[in-house]
């Protein structure tokens, strides 16, 4: 996004102007399930937060 006189201006291409690198997001991924997520109470009953 462009500034002006303290307007913004829309790009004339398309898209947002972000660019994905896809292997360093690969090398980011995270197992969820060792993500200390409990859907448990300590007695074993679920909860639903």
């Amino acid at each position: 996004i462009e500034w002006e006189d303290g307007y913004s201006w829309c790009p004339d291409v398309p898209g947002l102007g972000v660019d994905f690198d896809v292997d360093a997001a690969e090398g980011a991924y995270v197992n969820p399930t060792g993500m200390g997520l409990k859907l448990r109470r300590p007695d074993g009953a679920k909860t639903n937060w």
